[in-house]
């Protein structure tokens, strides 16, 4: 009987062990969780690439939502939201008289989002489209931890105000 068991299990390492060396082959590469946020990785769906090649973070691939945190300002900011960053975060001392936000240069999908959230009041505040894009609905006001978020339209190269 020991016999017996031994041949099954040694026959079922081997098949165990085969199947292991035939996915590792066919397997695809992982893509690298140490890939610098300003990196961008092709999207190909189907495996194909195209003329019209797009790009993503490897964040937004995983799932994983970028973000920066600007930390405390003390004074008026400006920023332009980087490649793949979705959430923009500041922690003010107090009121800030003035904000500025840029989307940012080449978007890379269509419904792509850009978010910013403030732990205090920004009484006047811009948010600018950046060269070849344009912006609608886009707050004039910062409201303390209020998060708005604005949308990318591919078709018309707008970015909208999203809830």
């Amino acid at each position: 009987m020991k016999s017996r068991f031994l041949s099954i299990a040694l026959v079922a390492t081997a098949l165990v062990g085969h199947s292991m060396i035939a996915d590792a082959q066919s397997a695809q590469p992982a893509v690298s969780t140490l890939t610098p946020s300003k990196d961008l990785v092709p999207v190909l769906p189907l495996g194909q690439a195209t003329s019209n090649t797009s790009y993503a973070n490897p964040g937004q691939i995983a799932g994983a939502l970028l973000y920066t945190d600007g930390g405390t300002q003390t004074t008026g900011f400006s920023v332009t939201f980087g490649a793949g960053v979705v959430n923009y975060i500041i922690q003010p001392a107090g009121t800030l008289a003035t904000g500025t936000l840029t989307t940012q240069a080449s978007p890379v999908t269509d419904g792509q989002r850009e978010c910013f959230l403030s732990t205090q009041t920004q009484t006047a505040l811009t948010w600018n489209a950046n060269t070849g894009q344009s912006i609608s609905g886009a707050p004039t006001a910062g409201v303390a931890n209020t998060p708005v978020c604005m949308q990318y339209t591919a078709a018309t190269a707008t970015w909208k105000r999203a809830p």
